[in-house]
């Protein structure tokens, strides 16, 4: 893993602990079969410590810089490189100005309305412009103000446009990339 690599983290599957995930997963999984279904949450690597890694991500608590050991993020995660060299004064100024934002739980709902339409009527639907944050959405707004966009700004941000994006192998083709 390398700073500015967008780390992506194992779905839960179990209904009793994520709810969510396992709702809207298995919704996906049934409209995008070419889905893999192993990632869920979305999230990027800003620094390295001698024992992990402090990854910004928006979760229920709002955007913020989480740490994560290594061991963890290697049985969990998978980075991805997509941005390539850090511009440490555009990363710092985004940090200052989304570390603390509050998540936005609503994207759900927009998400699965976002892949019914794209699924029957080969649509995308509009992206909705708040000061909100889901995982997907905060990784696809960084690497847009990093310079390097994942999908247009005015679709939805999806996972599964994540994935062709980064032209994802299966989990155990990448277990020899996964050290931190």
């Amino acid at each position: 893993m390398k700073i500015n690599d967008i780390v992506e983290f194992k779905r839960e599957t179990n209904p009793f602990k994520s709810p969510a995930s396992a709702i809207l997963g298995g919704l996906l999984k049934l409209l995008e079969p070419e889905w893999s279904g192993w990632g869920w949450h979305l999230a990027v690597a800003i620094s390295q410590d001698d024992d992990g890694w402090w990854i910004l991500e928006a979760r229920a608590k709002g955007v913020a810089l989480n740490w994560y050991s290594n061991a963890f993020l290697i049985d969990c995660t998978l980075p991805h490189t997509w941005l390539g060299d850090v511009d440490y004064e555009k990363r710092d100024a985004f940090l200052r100005e989304y570390l603390g934002q509050p998540y936005d739980i609503q994207e759900y709902f927009w998400t699965g309305l976002s892949y019914l339409f794209r699924h029957f009527f080969n649509r995308p639907i509009r992206y909705l412009l708040d000061n909100r944050w889901h995982c997907v959405e905060l990784v696809f707004f960084y690497c847009r103000e990093m310079g390097k966009p994942i999908n247009s700004i005015h679709d939805c941000p999806l996972i599964s446009d994540f994935e062709m994006a980064m032209n994802t192998k299966k989990f155990w083709e990448l277990a020899d990339d996964r050290i931190p």
